[in-house]
């Protein structure tokens, strides 16, 4: 209800005498008196404002002739309301009323004496068949009382849990009189088609058949998914009643089908920004055995589902489409048309679901579309791309390629057209630092060796060639920089080579600063992990060599990716170019990851399981995903490898807590960490996390250095980053390392400054505690098994202090067994605020600590260090007098008449020009101003003369004035008379 009507509803049921809880009768009645009543003032009101409209030249107002609701009573039982609201008449018959009505020469369409259903001025005719009578006068064959109906047919509810299969809830709003429930539903011919792009990118859509409509129609949803360009075409579309839908865009498109991979059209569809219709059809139908659709190829294998229509065949596209053959079935069951994508149904059927009477007025509420719009308020947006973001994709939609080996080959996206990097000296940069890194290889020959190891395969592998020399100083170039980045708990590729794309040339522009960063592809990690928990077989993975498989193009390579190299100082520096994506620049993360979809998207039309994988469990180059069976598990595994291998990439490390999984895996490919003896032994690193794969439980490893004589802040901050804790499981050790952090910025300390001996003994027993997470295990799986699950529940805890607060989630799990589990899910926590920050909530006591206190905290005490005494006037000074009510603006002019009297007036009176004059004496009773000289410039005290005391000469200097309770004498000097006038 809106706020008026539940204000009128809650009246009537306080004003029950016998105090009892209203029924549903009581609200029904309510709702019928309450949409009498506005039916009747809408249409009075749409009648005056008409003729107002007009008849605007008149200063005059049309009125009706009937009595005034106040003084209206019922011709049947003499009480203060009108006919159509009165229990007595709604109690009789449709044929009873009529009568009624008749005999007593009552309006037909109003049930108001004094003119006839022809001359009356109500536009409201009857709801159910539009003719001219009141809706409560209606008389049909199948239709019975409203009494009756009440009491046999009620209006259907559907229930959470009751009837799962309904997508809408029919809430009546309004009086009405229900028909026989219907046991047939009409079916509309629809169909699966294969919709194709002009790339060739092929999505499957549901269509519906519509003969009646004179073009064809696609859904925004549809657009996106196919990428279609699109044309300009403003129109209206005109449907059933008038109804205008306005269209800006039209696409063209090709559909095949499903059956026939020959048959393929093309078609020109508008795009519709709404939804094209509601789920076809409506309900579910009951598929029951009808013998002339046995063995037919159906358009449609579900039919009877309901589900959302993406696309609308037009009659041309019928025509197009169909065939001879008609198969027409017993009265009741679906006809079958022949077409070249298959057979389509259509026609009424019998059902067993019954239908919803027939109503004056409701309102259908979609259940799927309630529930997703309250996750909508409840959860953040998905973020919009922002106008960089955007560039960045639509650089890599139109210059991306494939080899015909199946690599892709992107472009560097740049923010600008013309790069000011290849301007600067980047050459002479990147020497400088080869010989850096030469000195670097001579105190350390083994990362010497790896290092150039890691090159040689590099030139091997062809990820980058040796620059001829008649093209080396052909164009301007930027060179990049490169060094060693050592990683000795990785497997493979303990030694990298990282590239500095962020080194500045001599024009203070590095590649970096040109380079766009993209939008972000992949999930959060937390979610990836909370997500790898829900599964019961569980496998990891990571890409070999993930920016290497992409290749960029040639003129990019030459241009921006040139690097300086030889292998011995005594060999002369040679020039090279970088042929792949390349570690250490900005757009990296986003071209290799989006390259991955891209793959993804060209690749796994027919798996989409693996598309799912590929797209939502990989952080960057690690994948940690999962199925409920070993079976599915080995499928979707494989399926993900065979589509990425496609494009380049190769999967490997791979490890599962299925001893089954890991023997399906190539020996080459699972993890050197994992041993398959006799059971599943060995930990695992996956995403950053410890995985048990024995235990299936995650787990903490530290290794922290000997504590060292002096301890700083940088020492401290550098054992606390050895502790990767994204979900939170081991946070009451880490608020306790966060808290002494505070400590020390409020210290001030410096970051290579001893820190003071009592925040040393407080360190070192929190690092004491560090050695304790190793025993810490996390069970991965939380035992979320559909099949025996049988109830899952989120319990969540918070609490806070003056110095830190924390909130923590468990999920516990009632299996049908009858067996409960509870499992830590996530926690986090936070340090107090250095600054207190009070909050003026009212009704809130200043002194919590004394029960006597009755004083409250209000804005007040902010301002002014006290509670105000009265509101604050509005100040409405500096605002437009347009932008005002009539009050406002009255309380402006007041305050503008003071404030000019104030500044303007008050002050000329102590102008010297005044006393040239000789002005007349002050009288008794006279206000006057006093001069004080307590009181800042432009404020006086007020008085009146009490007493005049004359000198020797006659003339009254001193006067006595009374100011507030104490009389004063004053020299006339010090005196103003009010009212002055002008001479």
């Amino acid at each position: 209800m809106d706020t008026e009507t539940h204000k009128e509803w809650e009246q009537t049921v306080c004003t029950n005498e016998d105090d009892k809880l209203p029924t549903w009768d009581d609200l029904r009645q309510f709702m019928q008196s309450k949409y009498r009543t506005l039916e009747l003032v809408m249409s009075t009101s749409g009648l005056r404002e008409k003729s107002i409209k007009e008849r605007s030249h008149f200063v005059t107002a049309t009125a009706s002739t009937s009595p005034s609701s106040g003084d209206r009573k019922c011709v049947l039982c003499k009480e203060s309301h009108t006919l159509c609201h009165c229990k007595e008449f709604c109690k009789l018959q449709p044929a009873e009323r009529a009568e009624y009505v008749k005999s007593n020469k009552l309006c037909f369409n109003c049930l108001v004496p004094g003119h006839s259903a022809y001359l009356c001025k109500l536009r409201v005719s009857c709801r159910i068949c539009s003719r001219r009578h009141h809706t409560l006068l209606h008389r049909s064959k199948d239709a019975t009382s409203s009494v009756q109906s009440e009491d046999t047919e009620q209006p259907k509810v559907v229930q959470h849990g009751v009837e799962e299969k309904e997508e809408l809830v029919n809430t009546t709003i309004a009086s009405h009189h229900s028909t026989k429930l219907s046991t047939s539903l009409a079916l509309l011919a629809t169909a699966t088609v294969l919709a194709r792009n002009e790339h060739n990118h092929t999505v499957v859509l549901r269509a519906l058949v519509d003969q009646g409509s004179q073009a064809s129609f696609i859904s925004e949803k549809a657009t996106q998914l196919l990428k279609l360009t699109r044309r300009t075409a403003r129109g209206s579309i005109i449907g059933v009643g008038s109804t205008k839908t306005n269209v800006n865009h039209v696409v063209q498109l090709r559909i095949g089908s499903r059956l026939h991979s020959s048959f393929e059209i093309n078609i020109e569809a508008y795009v519709m920004s709404k939804q094209l219709t509601t789920k076809i059809p409506s309900k579910a139908v009951t598929v029951t055995h009808w013998p002339h659709l046995e063995g037919l190829n159906l358009a449609d294998p579900e039919y009877h589902k309901p589900g959302p229509i993406d696309l609308l065949l037009g009659v041309k596209e019928y025509a197009q489409i169909v065939q001879q053959q008609l198969i027409k079935g017993p009265p009741g069951s679906p006809c079958a048309q022949e077409t070249n994508l298959g057979w389509i149904l259509f026609g009424e059927i019998n059902t067993s679901v019954r239908e919803e009477s027939f109503l004056v007025l409701h309102q259908q509420i979609e259940v799927e579309n309630m529930l997703k719009s309250l996750w909508e308020i409840d959860t953040d947006k998905k973020r919009k791309l922002t106008r960089e973001e955007k560039l960045c994709e639509t650089i890599y939609e139109n210059n991306q390629t494939r080899t015909k080996e199946g690599r892709y080959v992107v472009s560097l996206p740049f923010k600008t057209e013309n790069p000011l990097s290849p301007n600067g000296n980047t050459k002479e940069i990147a020497r400088k630092r080869l010989l850096q890194l030469e000195r670097r290889f001579r105190k350390e020959p083994t990362l010497k060796d790896n290092y150039q190891k890691a090159m040689q395969e590099y030139i091997k592998s062809n990820y980058m060639e040796e620059i001829p020399e008649n093209e080396s100083n052909k164009n301007k170039s930027v060179y990049l920089p490169h060094h060693a980045v050592v990683r000795a708990d990785r497997e493979t590729s303990k030694t990298r080579v990282v590239f500095d794309a962020s080194a500045k040339g001599s024009n203070n522009v590095s590649l970096n600063d040109e380079l766009l960063v993209g939008p972000q592809l992949q999930d959060d990690l937390r979610d990836i992990v909370m997500r790898s928990r829900l599964y019961r077989v569980c496998y990891a993975s990571d890409i070999q060599k993930m920016y290497l498989q992409v290749l960029l193009h040639k003129q990019d390579a030459d241009t921006y990716h040139r690097l300086l190299w030889r292998e011995e100082e005594s060999d002369p520096i040679k020039e090279y170019r970088m042929l792949r994506v390349t570690f250490g620049t900005a757009s990296a993360p986003y071209l290799a990851v989006r390259t991955l979809h891209q793959v993804a998207d060209d690749e796994g039309e027919n798996h989409p399981e693996a598309v799912r994988v590929i797209k939502s469990d990989f952080y960057m180059d690690d994948l940690i995903s999962g199925e409920d069976t070993t079976e599915k598990a080995i499928q979707t595994a494989q399926e993900v490898s065979s589509i990425l291998q496609k494009g380049g990439f190769i999967l490997s490390k791979w490890s599962s807590n299925s001893m089954e999984f890991m023997q399906s895996i190539e020996a080459n490919k699972r993890t050197t960490r994992v041993h398959l003896d006799l059971k599943l032994d060995g930990t695992v690193q996956a995403l950053g996390l410890i995985w048990n794969l024995g235990t299936d439980q995650f787990q903490y490893k530290i290794n922290l250095l000997p504590v060292s004589d002096k301890i700083t802040k940088r020492t401290i901050l550098s054992d606390m980053q050895k502790l990767f804790d994204p979900l939170g499981w081991i946070a009451p050790s880490l608020i306790l390392a966060k808290m002494l952090i505070q400590k020390l910025w409020l210290e001030k300390t410096g970051w290579d400054d001893k820190i003071s001996q009592n925040l040393t003994d407080e360190w070192l027993t929190i690092r004491k505690d560090f050695e304790g997470v190793k025993e810490v295990h996390i069970d991965r799986w939380l035992g979320t098994l559909t099949s025996e699950v049988d109830n899952i529940e989120i319990h969540g805890f918070s609490d806070a202090s003056t110095r830190a607060y924390a909130a923590v989630a468990y999920v516990r799990i009632k299996m049908r067994d009858g067996s409960v589990s509870t499992k830590l899910q996530a926690a986090k926590t936070r340090v107090a605020p250095l600054r207190t920050v009070s909050l003026p909530r009212p009704l809130c006591p200043i002194d919590d600590k004394d029960p006597d206190c009755i004083e409250v905290l209000t804005p007040g005490h902010f301002l002014i260090g006290e509670a105000p005494i009265v509101v604050p006037s509005p100040n409405f000074k500096n605002i437009n007098m347009h932008c005002l009510s009539r009050w406002q603006y009255t309380q402006k002019l007041l305050g503008d008449f003071w404030r000019r009297w104030q500044q303007e007036y008050l002050t000329r009176l102590q102008q010297r020009p005044i006393w040239l004059k000789k002005s007349e004496e002050f009288k008794i009773g006279d206000v006057v101003l006093i001069k004080t000289d307590g009181l800042p410039p432009g404020k006086f005290s007020l008085g009146r003369v009490v007493d005049k005391h004359p000198g020797k000469d006659g003339i009254t200097r001193v006067y006595s004035i009374k100011s507030g309770n104490s009389v004063v004498k004053r020299c006339c000097s010090k005196l103003c008379a009010l009212p002055i006038e002008n001479e």
